[in-house]
């Protein structure tokens, strides 16, 4: 998670929670912050299975973040690691 969240200025934290997912514990975590300048949302999920590490996030500008947020809501329903 560091790794995706290291290029966000001015990062602050909104919430960091421990979720099922994928019948595996993960991370959630939701972030504001700035990247060239520009004010960005996050939405990260953390997911550890079979020995791999998923990091996937949602990052968009705040202004639009909330209408577009859905589609990566409706990813995640889809997406089930190997």
């Amino acid at each position: 998670a560091e790794n995706i969240l290291a290029g966000v200025d001015n990062l602050k934290i909104i919430s960091q929670d421990k979720v099922t997912f994928d019948e595996r514990e993960a991370e959630h975590i939701k972030a504001d912050g700035k990247t060239d300048g520009i004010p960005v949302s996050v939405d990260l999920l953390v997911l550890k299975k079979n020995s791999c590490t998923y990091d996937i996030a949602y990052i968009g500008r705040t202004t639009t973040f909330p209408k577009e947020q859905t589609y990566f809501e409706d990813f995640l329903k889809r997406f089930n690691a190997p």
